[in-house]
This record gives structure tokens, sequence and C-alpha cells, in this order.
């Protein structure tokens, strides 16, 4: 009994460690989705756009970065 308990525990710990590792996968997907998104956004505008934004062209991969950090 007490072995049946025990592989149990390491099973539901096994199962627990796998879920976790594809939390952590799908969130740096859904990261990597949201800077792709902004670079090419922003990528795509002319600089007198960028300009009414308040956006130096050299500043975008920053600015992606930093929106992918709020996913």
């Amino acid at each position: 009994m007490a072995h049946s308990n025990a592989r149990t525990a390491l099973e539901l710990d096994f199962a627990s460690s796998i879920a976790h590792a594809v939390r952590d996968i799908q969130h740096i997907f859904a990261r990597h989705q949201a800077y792709t998104k902004t670079l090419r956004a922003l990528s795509v505008l002319d600089d007198a756009q960028l300009d009414d934004l308040g956006i130096a062209r050299g500043d975008i991969k920053a600015i992606a970065r930093r929106e992918a950090q709020n996913i």
C-alpha cells in the first residue's frame, strides 16, 4: 500500500512538473508573438507616422520587448 501511495505521489509530481513546463512554453510563445506583432506593426510605419506617435525608429525593438514583457 505504501509503495502504491509513493508511486501515485511521484506520478502526480511528474504530471504537475509537465503541466508547469507546458505553461512556461505557452507563456514564452505568447511573449514572442507579442514581440513579433509589435515589431511588425511599428516597422511598417514611415518616419512621419512614427514621429506622430513619439517613437524613433531606433526605439522600435525596445518598445516591442517591453510589450512582450507585459504578457
